[in-house]
């Protein structure tokens, strides 16, 4: 849906601009590698060719950028959801440990919203326990 993002007011990604960024400085890294090493480092003149041939260097250019880009959103991705997070203060509230045998657990954390009405909320819906956890 994608109305998706604009109904529920989210942010704009912030990690497609550094993937591509990641790829495609990575890709420029790798062909200047590439082209110093055939042209200034180590010189061969294979089959007449010119030494600064760019089609020989574009498929390591080409892989460079795609595991560059891809690091970076592996590791964005971890940065930005906060992982590896090994403890969150929800795990100790009561009655967590057994949220995934015979029911399941809401947690909201929302910076601006007030617990008294978000406990007024959850109570008129009918919940075995509303509880505030501190972090």
């Amino acid at each position: 849906m994608p109305e998706l993002a604009e109904a529920l007011a989210l942010p704009r990604p912030r990690l497609r601009p550094v993937m591509l960024g990641a790829g495609l400085a990575a890709a420029a890294l790798v062909y200047a590698l590439c082209w110093y090493s055939a042209v200034i480092g180590y010189p061969l003149n294979l089959g007449g060719r010119p030494l600064n041939s760019w089609p020989t260097f574009l498929v390591l250019s080409f892989e460079g950028g795609v595991l560059a880009a891809s690091v970076a959103g592996f590791l964005g991705f971890f940065l930005g959801t906060g992982l590896p997070r090994l403890h969150h203060p929800v795990f100790a509230a009561r009655g967590f440990a057994r949220a995934s045998q015979d029911g399941f657990f809401l947690a909201v954390d929302e910076p601006g919203l007030e617990p008294a009405r978000l406990a007024a909320l959850l109570d008129g819906l009918g919940p075995l326990s509303v509880r505030a956890v501190e972090p």
